[in-house]
C-alpha cells in the first residue's frame, strides 16, 4: 500500500508540471472566452493608461494618502472634502507618514518591482498586459500588493499570508473576505494569529480617537456603487447585486475559486480589485493534497 501510494505521489508531482511555480492551468472554457472578448478593450485601456502614467497624470489614490498622512494630527483623517475621501484604518494612514516622503515616481515603479514575488512569468506577464495593474499604477492604490501577497497567501507562504491579513485588518474590503474566509477554514493555525492582530488594531486604533470616523466612512463606501467607475453588476441594478454575489462568493469559495469568489463579494468593482482574478490561475497546495490522496485510493 505505501508503494502504491509513493508511486501515485510521484505520478502526481510530475504531471503538475516543471516548473516551481505553483499554477492551477487554464480556466473552465466560458471564462477564457470571456477574457478573450475582452483582450483587445484591455489592451487598449492599459495602453491608455500607461500613456497618462508618462505624462505624469494625476494619482487620485495616491494624493489621498498624503493627504491622510498630513490630516492624521488634526482630527480631520476622516472628514470628506472635495476630492479627499479617506476610510482606511488610522493605522494605515500613519503608515503613509513613512511611504509620502518616497514620492510618486518610486511609488509607481514599486508596484512593478513586486510583481517579481509572484515568482512565475506568466502570471507577470498576465498582469503586465492588464488593464487593472496599470490603472491601481496610474492612481497610485494598494491593489497590487496586496493581489500579489493574496497569490503567496494561496500557495501557502507564511510571510504571503501575514502580510495579506494584515492589509486585510488595515483595509477590510469586501473584495479580500472570500480569501481570508477560505484561509482561517483551510488553514486553522492563522484563526488566532489574526483575531489577535486585530484585537491589537482595533486597540491602538480606539487609542487615536478615530475609531468611530473610520467606522462611519467605512458606510459611506457604498457609495461607490454609483460611481462612475464602477464596472459590477450593480452598476446597473443597483444593490440587487449584493445578495446575488453572496450566493455566488460562497459558491465559489466552497470550490477553491477564489479569484470569481472576491469579484462576487464585492458590492461594486473599481477597475483594479478585477486584479484579484488572478488567484484563478494559482493551485492551492491542499488541491495537490486532495488529488493525491484521490490518487492512492484509485491504485490500492
Amino acid at each position: 500500500m505505501d508503494a502504491r501510494t509513493d508511486r501515485a505521489t510521484s505520478r502526481l508531482s510530475l504531471a503538475r508540471g516543471r516548473s516551481a511555480s505553483v499554477v492551477r492551468g487554464l480556466p473552465p472554457l466560458w471564462l477564457a472566452a470571456l477574457a478573450v472578448a475582452l483582450f483587445i478593450p484591455n489592451l487598449v485601456a492599459a495602453w491608455t493608461t500607461v500613456q497618462t502614467i508618462v505624462a505624469d497624470g494625476y494619482a487620485y489614490d495616491w494624493t489621498n494618502f498624503v493627504a491622510a498622512s498630513q490630516r492624521l494630527g488634526d482630527g480631520t483623517l476622516y472628514d470628506a472634502a472635495g476630492q479627499y475621501a479617506f476610510r482606511w484604518s488610522p493605522i494605515a494612514a500613519a503608515a503613509f507618514v513613512v511611504i509620502a516622503p518616497i514620492g510618486l515616481t518610486a511609488w509607481r515603479l514599486s508596484h512593478i518591482a513586486v510583481l517579481l514575488f509572484l515568482r512565475d512569468w506568466r502570471l507577470i506577464a498576465l498582469v503586465l498586459l492588464s488593464y487593472p495593474f496599470w490603472f491601481d499604477v496610474e492612481t497610485g492604490n494598494v491593489n497590487t500588493f496586496i493581489a500579489v501577497a493574496a497569490v503567496n497567501a494561496l500557495r501557502g507562504s507564511r510571510v504571503g499570508t501575514g502580510i495579506f491579513l494584515a492589509s486585510f485588518v488595515l483595509v477590510p474590503r469586501p473584495v479580500v473576505f472570500p480569501l481570508v474566509i477560505w484561509l482561517v477554514w483551510k488553514r486553522p493555525g492563522w484563526r488566532w494569529p489574526l483575531v489577535a492582530g486585530s484585537g491589537w488594531h482595533a486597540a491602538v486604533a480606539g487609542l487615536t480617537g478615530l475609531s468611530s470616523g473610520w467606522i462611519f466612512a467605512l458606510v459611506g463606501a457604498s457609495s461607490e456603487m454609483q460611481g462612475p467607475l464602477n464596472l459590477a453588476p450593480s452598476g446597473v441594478i443597483g444593490a440587487w447585486w449584493v445578495p446575488i454575489g453572496l450566493v455566488l462568493a460562497a459558491w465559489f469559495t466552497i470550490r477553491g475559486r477564489l479569484g470569481l469568489a472576491s469579484v462576487a463579494a464585492s458590492p461594486y468593482w473599481l477597475p483594479y480589485y478585477l486584479l484579484m482574478l488572478i488567484l484563478e490561475f494559482v493551485r492551492p497546495p491542499e488541491l495537490d493534497q486532495r488529488r493525491t490522496q484521490m490518487a492512492a485510493v484509485e491504485s490500492s
